[in-house]
């Protein structure tokens, strides 16, 4: 089994990372992709700590859409950003999180917009697929996609869909239901998981 989206580089698991690890790996799960924010340095000091621990583990870096604001001066930098700590993480596996969430609008859509064009052009010339977030903002989501990655990206949805779709993905009809599944976000951990004690 293999685990597509955590965030176990996340603070809320400093702790106990160790313990975490060893749940997940009791459960059955023998690798997972552990999402980083670009240029957090807390998260990129705890995935080297990750890595040593659970070496089938790898990696995606990107500038979620709710830090897109912090480069609306030059979306260009969010890709260097990315481009840089993917270069230095061994087991940069993907680019993202990244893509657009119009629910909370923590920045500005069009800023939003700009960073994930950015961040897609970057997974091409890297040939890393994509770990795209999408929240009430699919339309956007798809045309971006459709200008931006020119039937050649691939990767993963971490989204809230209304209902099942059928996503152009590749060049081909990817069939994808999807809800906000369970993932190791801050402050919380899903109960009966491998990261949950009680599970």
């Amino acid at each position: 089994m293999i685990d597509s989206h955590c965030h176990l580089a996340d603070p809320a698991f400093a702790a106990d990372l160790d313990a975490v690890i060893s749940r997940a790996r009791a459960a059955g799960v023998e690798q997972a992709l552990v999402i980083l924010e670009a240029g957090d340095l807390h998260q990129a000091s705890q995935a080297r700590q990750i890595a040593m621990a659970w070496p089938t583990t790898g990696f995606a870096i990107g500038v979620h859409p709710h830090h897109a604001h912090m480069f609306a001066d030059s979306p260009r930098r969010a890709a260097d950003l990315v481009r840089e700590q993917v270069m230095t993480t061994p087991a940069a596996w993907a680019v993202g999180e990244i893509g657009l969430d119009y629910h909370y609008d923590l920045s500005p859509r069009d800023v939003q917009q700009a960073v994930f064009r950015e961040q897609l052009r970057l997974a091409l010339d890297l040939r890393r697929p994509v770990v795209i977030h999408t929240r009430e903002a699919d339309q956007d989501t798809l045309a971006i996609l459709d200008e931006e990655g020119r039937g050649r990206l691939s990767g993963v949805f971490h989204a809230r869909w209304p209902r099942p779709r059928l996503l152009p993905i590749g060049g081909r009809d990817r069939h994808v239901s999807k809800g906000h599944r369970p993932s190791c976000h801050a402050g919380h951990r899903p109960r009966g998981s491998p990261v949950d004690g009680n599970g």
